[in-house]
Order: C-alpha cells, then sequence, then structure tokens
C-alpha cells in the first residue's frame, strides 16, 4: 500500500481540494485538486523527497547550467505559431529531445515529479507544468523552454 493510500486509510476521507491542488504544485503535475491515482503515488513520492531534503537541510545545490544546446533564438514546447525556431520534442526532432531530457532529468534532481515516463523527450502535461511551475517560481517572462529557463533548472536555489 502506498504512503498516500496509507494516509487516507487513516484520516477522515481524501485531502481537500486545496491541499491536493498544493501537493500537485509541489510535485509539478497539472493543479486539478483531484486526489487521483498519480497524485497518491507519484504526488506523495515527490513531497517525500522535498521533506527529507527540508528535514535534513541538504537540498541539491545549485550548480552553473551546461550552455543551452540549441541556437540561442531556439525554444521547445509547443509551437503557437508554426516557428521554424521552435522544436516540439515528437520522434522527428532529435536535436530538440535531446536537450529536454537533459532538462527533464535535471528537474527530477531538483524534485519536480514529470510523470509516468519522465525522461523521454516529449513535452505533455507534467513537462509542460514544471515548465510553468520553475517559470512562475522565478518570474521568468519566457514563451518555450529557452536559455533563462534552461539556466533556472540548473542555477537556481530550490524553494
Amino acid at each position: 500500500m502506498a504512503l498516500g493510500q496509507m494516509g487516507r486509510a487513516h484520516v477522515s476521507g481524501a485531502p481537500n481540494p486545496a491541499t491536493t491542488r498544493a501537493l500537485q504544485k509541489m510535485a509539478g503535475f497539472p493543479q486539478t485538486g483531484v486526489w487521483d491515482d498519480a497524485t497518491d503515488t507519484d504526488g506523495v513520492a515527490a513531497l517525500q523527497t522535498v521533506m527529507w531534503q527540508i528535514a535534513t537541510n541538504q537540498p541539491p545545490k545549485p550548480t552553473p547550467a551546461p550552455p543551452w544546446p540549441l541556437p540561442k533564438t531556439h525554444r521547445i514546447g509547443p509551437n503557437p505559431k508554426g516557428y521554424a525556431t521552435w522544436h516540439d520534442g515528437h520522434s522527428t526532432d532529435t536535436m530538440g529531445r535531446a536537450a529536454l531530457k537533459k532538462w527533464q532529468t535535471q528537474m527530477l534532481k531538483r524534485g519536480w515529479n514529470l510523470g509516468p515516463g519522465s525522461v523521454d523527450g516529449q513535452w505533455g502535461p507534467y513537462t509542460a507544468a514544471a515548465f510553468d511551475g520553475l517559470k512562475t517560481q522565478w518570474l521568468i517572462p519566457e514563451n518555450g523552454l529557452g536559455p533563462r529557463v534552461w539556466e533556472a533548472a540548473w542555477a537556481t536555489p530550490i524553494r
């Protein structure tokens, strides 16, 4: 039985939507407020990692980011207007997938949950939630994963 299932079994009812959204935000999940299977297993695991880091006072230390692996003007993520400089991480986009896998790996090290499949080089809902969370946390006005959000994944303190 997962820790979250034990927790639900020993308290009256599932967490309320606000608490669930807070956990989902910490785990880098889409913030639905609904306690689902992913929140129950992956979310609790991500929360345990964060709690351990806080309890032991040993969060991962910021490190210098590797250089942005794409041309400076290129971005990774959904391509809103069909720009040629955007990489969507799909099967034919080997350059974008490799860069996205590296970023996903770093986000996992920092405690973000990228869901099932985690480091797959594809821009799915969990990667989008981690991107939005990091971007919002550090007030980075960037559309698509680019050099500033890339740098933040390595060099910013973990909040």
